[in-house]
């Protein structure tokens, strides 16, 4: 973890340089970091995200909930259009077989939309990582790893998450395919790896529930 130059708050990595981003820099101009490092014992830090309620001027704007996540790729501050803040994904060509990780997670509320209403619904973290070939204009998902779960787990559950090359089973969530709906198979190359967890799996949506709370350690990818 490391201080951005001319900022208060923490970024995951050892220095500007590195492949992670979170939604930092976004939340901070209404509220404080929601992304931060906690520590887990000595100098061993895990990422703490949390969904935070970011009050009426949030709310103004169709953004009331703030969700926390940490990604691959790069987060360039876009006031007009939020969502085209994040830049996701990261060079890469390897293929790995699954990914593993550890988390425990607390679904918050009350669940809020991005205009403030209290919707009947329980909250869910989004873990998933993404191989795709962007060597087109219009990129193919070569495979795909998806965890999504409203369980709320107290202490760190270890987790292995198969990736699946080609095309998803067509009963496959709508939310785990691409929206281009491209999909490529397990002898294309890699070109790009997103990794993505999120605090709340309709963060994007700028809804959640108030304070929920997702730490992720140890990821690995395995071969």
């Amino acid at each position: 973890w490391y201080t951005p130059a001319g900022k208060s708050y923490e970024e995951p990595g050892a220095d500007a340089s590195t492949i992670w981003a979170s939604g930092n820099a976004g939340v901070v101009t209404i509220n404080t970091a929601n992304v931060t490092g906690v520590a887990i014992a000595g100098t061993d830090k895990a990422a703490k995200l949390v969904t935070k309620d970011l009050g009426s001027l949030g709310q103004l704007v169709g953004q009331r909930m703030g969700a926390g996540s940490i990604f691959t790729g790069a987060f360039v501050l876009d006031i007009a259009n939020p969502l085209n803040s994040t830049k996701f994904g990261i060079p890469f060509s390897a293929k790995p077989v699954s990914f593993t990780l550890q988390y425990t997670y607390q679904p918050g509320t009350p669940y809020r939309n991005n205009r403030g209403a209290t919707i009947s619904k329980n909250d869910s973290c989004d873990i998933y990582l993404l191989l795709e070939n962007r060597s087109q204009p219009d990129a193919k998902r070569i495979a795909t790893g998806w965890f999504r779960s409203e369980e709320s787990v107290g202490s760190f559950r270890e987790i292995t998450v198969p990736l699946q090359y080609g095309a998803l089973p067509a009963n496959a969530p709508v939310y785990s395919k691409p929206a281009n709906g491209l999909f490529g198979n397990a002898s294309d190359p890699v070109t790009h790896l997103t990794f993505v967890a999120a605090s709340s799996a309709s963060g994007a949506l700028f809804e959640g529930g108030v304070n929920s709370t997702l730490v992720i350690n140890n990821l690995r990818l395995n071969y």
